[in-house]
């Protein structure tokens, strides 16, 4: 059954060898451009009214019940769903991802990230004049445990990727301490953080900028790759071991590209820019996924193999607004009870 749901397509590796490639026709499994030794990851794929989750190794689709809808951020054990159509965002444990609550005193659509804490979640909500609140809920109780008022917008150019450091219009980087936040850097402001990174840009009185990775530990500046001048960061969040999401002036595609920050390299047309979460890096850095017109594409960071996997139109997956990469070992039986209720037999 699954061999009518999808078609795949495997594309040019980054560096093409001198001999074209051959391409071998679809069969009933998704054929992983990754071989048999690739880490086992599920990508969990949102589309306008379903979720379709994808093993990168066997091919394996599953899809699941109507309540499934729309991921939006994996936290620790959990994922945050979005069902614009109903008006909902909600959460469920990584191991029950069919067990979906609500998410109580939280806007549906309110811009969530990943709290400091472990299995938390936070939000800015605007407030009256020019104060803001930061809320942070506990996903294992659901229930907001802390809040803070901050006088001033956030000018923080990006909040998806958190709140543990941000960046009040009056300048500065402020970092969440257990009393509220603290100065840790002057005349500076938060461009993206994740992982034990810090993406920080300072401007001269003529505008003139430059951009630096801090270790979160130390606050010590690293010379890490950062956007290149004319690049744009797409999102706050760092990816995997250490990525970005980044547009190039020469990419006319409309397609985002990857940049690895310990490294430099750059990877070109990963996923579309008008997807909410529009690319996704394993956590051990091996994998990427990309969002595609009712398709995805994988691609092999370590060999540049890249394969699109294009979904019938009868499956409603156009456009798709999220992808994420989960540890096939974080959904504990999750799959098994995605595919008893889905639609995909």
């Amino acid at each position: 059954m699954l061999e009518s749901l999808t078609t795949v397509v495997p594309l040019a590796p980054l560096n093409p060898p001198t001999a074209p490639p051959t391409t071998e026709p679809p069969g009933p499994r998704f054929e992983t451009p990754f071989g048999a030794t690739s880490s086992p990851y599920v990508a969990l794929i949102g589309g306008p009214s379903k979720t379709i989750a994808l093993d990168l190794v066997t091919g394996e689709m599953r899809v699941g019940p109507s309540g499934v809808v729309n991921p939006v951020l994996i936290v620790d054990d959990y994922a945050v769903w979005r069902n614009e159509a109903a008006g909902f965002l909600g959460f469920s444990p990584l191991v029950d991802l069919v067990d979906v609550q609500p998410l109580n005193g939280v806007a549906s659509s309110a811009g969530v990230a990943a709290g400091v804490r472990s299995n938390t979640l936070t939000w800015v909500e605007a407030g009256s004049g020019t104060r803001v609140t930061v809320r942070e809920m506990s996903l294992d109780a659901n229930e907001i445990t802390a809040e803070m008022t901050i006088d001033g917008w956030l000018g923080s150019m990006h909040l998806d990727g958190g709140v543990e450091f941000i960046s009040p219009s009056a300048g500065g980087v402020y970092r969440r301490s257990s009393t509220g936040y603290e100065l840790v850097l002057a005349d500076a402001a938060v461009l993206a953080q994740g992982h034990g990174l810090l993406l920080v840009t300072q401007c001269d009185e003529r505008l003139r900028c430059d951009h630096d990775w801090y270790d979160t530990t130390k606050m010590e500046a690293q010379g890490l790759a950062t956007p290149a001048e004319g690049q744009s960061l797409l999102s706050g969040r760092v990816l995997g071991p250490g990525w970005i999401s980044v547009a190039s002036p020469q990419n006319r595609s409309g397609m985002s590209d990857l940049l690895a920050v310990r490294t430099g390299q750059l990877v070109s047309d990963v996923g579309h820019l008008w997807s909410e979460h529009p690319v996704d890096v394993s956590s051990d850095g091996s994998v990427a996924v990309g969002a595609l017109d009712g398709a995805v594409q994988l691609i092999d960071l370590m060999t540049g193999d890249r394969a699109v996997v294009t979904f019938r139109a009868s499956l409603g997956m156009s456009p798709i607004h999220s992808v994420f990469l989960v540890p096939e070992s974080a959904l504990g039986d999750s799959l098994d009870e995605f595919a008893r209720i889905g639609s995909a037999r």
